[in-house]
């Protein structure tokens, strides 16, 4: 079973939100001001609603952490909402679609929908923005880094073939709607604005990308160790996603076998390469040292792909998604979709004794107080990781 797993726990307009999260190792460094840095920026994007402009989110560590380092223990996260009201909130009697309020008030054999809706809300992603900034600050200590943007937002596509991982980071972070492209920036301001003036909401789709992942994360063993099955279940469980897809996704479905495959070709300088990466850079459950494609959507749209130009060790070009419902507003899904990311690629290194190696400084220390992180490989030549 993986080592690292989490729970979340309390309502919309309740007194807090909760997570914890277990199975980190003793000695990780937690820079609480950069998770609180990652609860922000889920807080930003153009057409934000009420709620984003109301909260001022800040994490309080509870438990696991004593001096700034986990001691092995259980890491408690809490949240508290300012707009704590939700004993004075009236019934809600008419439930919504696309929500989880009607079939609740079956499954749960209650008469407010608020009883609902206050659990099922999309508010409860910013504790697993707290989590998965937990888990980011693991990953940089073995060469990880993450980035995520969005592609399309309503009708409006974003052009960003041929971009750096580096770039999009850039582009990304100085736009509004954390889009690389800024012609197609404008497009979706102006379709968020629209929508907004006939009082409706838009669909997107974003991508999370990771640098520095090595071959084998994952197992074709189990399926419940397969990485990409994985990811696709942690995807869907952010509020209103609708669909992923993997690499080629459906578009595999209407291709010959032979126009899907990746070849591998001969080694150069004893590394194998790949003649392209329909597969989205897995196989049988694991990563292959290929990009890692996936494409979650309301509408399970094609996936085009395209070649990288990252070589960071493996490269997670990993998730793209579609949020459909409250969708003014397009960075929230974004935080999240990294945050779970993030999650389950901590939880799916990995294990066999022939895959153990030697791990560079603080990062090796960090390894030997968890057993179940041992059979990683060696960082050097994948990750650039080096000692501190």
């Amino acid at each position: 079973m993986p080592q690292l797993r989490y729970f979340t726990a309390g309502e919309s307009h309740g007194q807090c939100l909760i997570g914890i999260l277990e199975g980190l190792p003793a000695g990780l460094k937690i820079d609480l001001a950069a998770i609180n840095r990652d609860l922000a920026r889920r807080q930003q994007g153009y057409g934000r609603g009420g709620r984003m402009k109301l909260e001022a989110d800040q994490a309080e560590v509870l438990s696991g952490v004593r001096r700034d380092e986990t001691i092995g223990s259980p890491v408690t996260v809490m949240i508290k909402n300012r707009d704590f009201k939700i004993n004075e909130l009236p019934a809600v009697t008419k439930p919504r679609p696309g929500h989880a309020d009607l079939a609740g008030l079956i499954k749960y054999d209650r008469e407010d929908a608020r009883d609902i809706l206050e659990r099922s809300s999309a508010r409860e992603t910013t504790v697993r923005v707290a989590i998965g900034g937990v888990c980011k600050l693991l990953l940089a200590e073995v060469g990880v880094d993450i980035v995520g943007h969005i592609v399309s937002l309503g009708p409006v596509h974003a052009k960003t073939d041929g971009l750096t991982f580096a770039q999009i980071r850039e582009r990304s972070e100085a736009s509004e709607v954390r889009c690389a492209d800024p012609d197609a920036e404008k497009k979706m301001i102006e379709a968020i604005d629209a929508a907004k003036g006939q009082g409706d909401t838009l669909g997107g789709v974003f991508e999370v990308i990771a640098v520095g992942l090595p071959i084998g994360l994952g197992s074709h063993v189990q399926w419940d160790r397969k990485l990409d099955a994985n990811l696709a279940r942690a995807l869907m469980s952010i509020q209103a996603m609708k669909g992923v897809e993997v690499g080629l996704g459906f578009e595999a479905a209407r291709r010959f076998g032979s126009q899907v495959h990746d070849e591998i070709l001969p080694a150069q300088e004893g590394v194998l390469t790949r003649a392209g990466n329909n597969a989205g850079g897995l196989e049988g459950g694991m990563t292959n040292e290929t990009l890692v494609y996936a494409d979650e959507t309301d509408a399970l749209r094609r996936y085009s792909n395209r070649a990288g130009s990252e070589s960071h060790g493996g490269t997670f070009r990993c998730l793209r998604h579609a949020r459909r419902g409250r969708h003014r507003r397009s960075g929230g899904g974004l935080r999240a979709g990294k945050s779970v990311a993030r999650q389950i690629r901590r939880r799916q290194r990995p294990r066999t004794e022939a895959e153990r190696g030697q791990l560079p400084g603080r990062v090796q220390t960090l390894v030997a107080t968890a057993p179940d992180l041992q059979g990683l490989p060696d960082l050097a030549c994948w990750s650039n990781a080096t000692c501190k």
